[in-house]
């Protein structure tokens, strides 16, 4: 892992970005897969332009190469929802993003250090398939920490706040 633990410190919970999230921009990058070739294709056959401007191996050329674009954007998507992960342990929350692929921030907050924890559900299909935004404020001018996407996020809620009543006990 990214982190260490302390001594006698236990994980509680790991998560990442719910599902849905990263399915739904898979389903974009299938479109722009699917949807770019048929304009190009769609393109040769009705106007006359594009095969003046392009041969055909240059048009089979340039689709492999948005091809292989597309699979760089699917990989990077792919890199940022599996290496993104939330921890909560019982004696502090660790955030660890990937920015860019050989960037990585991890951020922790011990949990005596929070204020309030504020779950945040918006839309049809956040609602439908539970998942949303847990936003944790701190003691002093900290900004807020924040997780995106997060599964059950009540469930993780609550799961913090024992965590943080176990600590103060």
């Amino acid at each position: 892992m990214a982190f260490q633990l302390r001594p006698s410190e236990k994980v509680l919970l790991i998560q990442r970005r719910h599902w849905f999230t990263v399915f739904v921009e898979f389903l974009w990058i299938a479109l722009l897969a699917i949807l770019v070739p048929l304009v190009v294709f769609w393109l040769q056959i009705s106007s006359e332009i594009l095969p003046v401007l392009f041969d055909e191996w240059m048009i089979v050329l340039l689709l492999v190469m948005y091809y292989q674009l597309i699979l760089i954007i699917s990989f990077t998507f792919l890199a940022d929802y599996y290496l993104d992960i939330w921890v909560v342990t019982d004696q502090r929350l660790i955030r660890i993003e990937l920015r860019g692929f050989f960037n990585r921030l991890v951020t922790t907050m011990n949990l005596n250090r929070i204020q309030d924890v504020k779950v945040s559900t918006k839309g049809f299909f956040a609602t439908l398939f539970t998942y949303g935004d847990i936003k944790i404020q701190t003691a002093g001018t900290e900004a807020e920490f924040v997780f995106f996407h997060t599964p059950k996020p009540q469930e993780t809620k609550n799961l913090i706040y024992k965590a943080l009543n176990r600590r103060v006990k």
